[in-house]
């Protein structure tokens, strides 16, 4: 027992702090704006109007911050929806900072233009199907990326393992259950989004590949790295690069002519 003691001498515990800097800084940052315009809502230290999505309000009093807020905004905090609100934060959690370190290959700009892309995505469909709080949808969206890239990968739901290729369909039907019967547009929007994203980058690759070019999907990312560089140049094992996760060409130091082959 003396030897065990002594060898854990001048060993500490890892702090909370360091558990948190573990987490990619995009996933970090989004969690936190969405745990303070969550709980700023709740405790009604602000109105609803900034961060509760209605179309009429924004084309009638030019009401704009909804069309961002709106995706940090997780809803009611309930103990009807404490299962719900914790599957949202595990799926950030692991399949977020998943693809932001491995399929992004730990490019914040590029992870912040997918997210982006798929809010937009969202956007023109909730124009047609108000949900009012989209935060759900884009979590959806994370899952079905990450699904899209691992569909053989096993995960465990409660007390049945199945392949990740379905867990989308069994997200549908637990909503539908759920919710009393309510047809799950939050889910189903964010999957649509997640999906179209996927279709775009990946599925049409190998046509821009043999044309010489590159996706238009892609193409703002370089715009927006000056700008993530600077949050997230602090962070280990973070790079920002023009290159093309997918490609195997060099890097230039300026970002590519829009339409040019990079």
């Amino acid at each position: 027992m003396g030897s065990n003691f002594g060898g854990n001498v001048g060993r500490t515990e890892p702090s909370l702090w360091d558990y948190v800097l573990r987490v990619p800084p995009v996933v970090r940052y989004y969690f936190a704006g969405s745990l303070l315009v969550t709980f700023l809502w709740h405790f009604q230290i602000i109105p609803s109007e900034p961060v509760i999505l209605q179309w009429r309000s924004v084309f009638n009093n030019y009401n704009i911050p909804p069309l961002v807020l709106s995706f940090f905004h997780w809803g009611p905090i309930s103990r009807d929806r404490v299962f719900e609100l914790i599957f949202m934060v595990m799926t950030l959690f692991r399949q977020g900072a998943y693809l932001e370190q491995s399929i992004f290959s730990g490019d914040p700009a590029e992870f912040v233009f997918c997210l982006i892309f798929c809010g937009l995505m969202i956007l023109v469909q909730d124009f047609f199907f108000q949900s009012y709080v989209l935060a759900k949808c884009l979590i959806m969206a994370i899952l079905q990326i990450w699904v899209r890239h691992n569909p053989t990968q096993e995960v465990r739901v409660i007390f049945i393992t199945l392949r990740a290729f379905y867990l989308p369909l069994v997200m549908l039907g637990a909503d539908f259950v759920f919710s009393g019967g309510k047809f799950p547009f939050l889910t189903l929007k964010g999957l649509l989004a997640g999906h179209m994203y996927y279709f775009l980058t990946e599925v049409t690759k190998q046509f821009c590949l043999a044309h010489d070019s590159v996706s238009a999907v892609t193409l703002p990312q370089s715009y927006l790295e000056p700008f993530v560089s600077r949050l997230c140049q602090d962070f280990p094992g973070i790079r920002t690069s023009c290159m093309h996760r997918s490609g195997s060409r060099g890097c230039s130091n300026k970002p590519p002519r829009l339409g040019s082959p990079r």
